[in-house]
């Protein structure tokens, strides 16, 4: 009963002090209220290869000497994130921390003797 109490007079002492006092003063209400959340910005290409040799493309590569590479698994490895590519090769990450950033992919597929790791520059 006493925390109550308690409770109850600071409550009512808080809506004493705040109906004395001038609201613009405690919030300003011509303020705008910014929510700042970070950039998120989608990576996608295409990924070939020849060899051990493998190109990351933003277009499909057509040369002859190259193949797509499917079903490769594409890691990013700042965030974790995985997904495959297709059988045309390509691949696509979503809600990427951007711009003005390196970021790398690391590549594996059974054809390929090791992972393969690439960076790429975020505009």
């Amino acid at each position: 009963m006493k925390k109550r109490t308690a409770l109850l007079a600071a409550l009512l002492l808080g809506v004493v002090v705040l109906a004395g006092c001038d609201t613009s003063v405690l919030i300003r209400w011509d303020q705008p209220i910014i929510i700042e959340l970070p950039y998120r910005t989608t990576v996608d290409g295409y990924i070939s290869y020849r060899g051990n040799q493998v190109r990351v493309t933003s277009t499909m590569n057509t040369r002859s000497s190259y193949r797509a590479l499917d079903d490769a698994r594409i890691t990013l490895v700042e965030t974790g994130q995985v997904t495959w590519t297709d059988r045309y090769g390509y691949f696509e990450f979503r809600g990427v921390p951007g711009p003005d950033r390196y970021i790398t992919l690391r590549i594996e597929h059974w054809r390929l003797r090791d992972p393969v790791y690439t960076s790429i520059y975020l505009k």
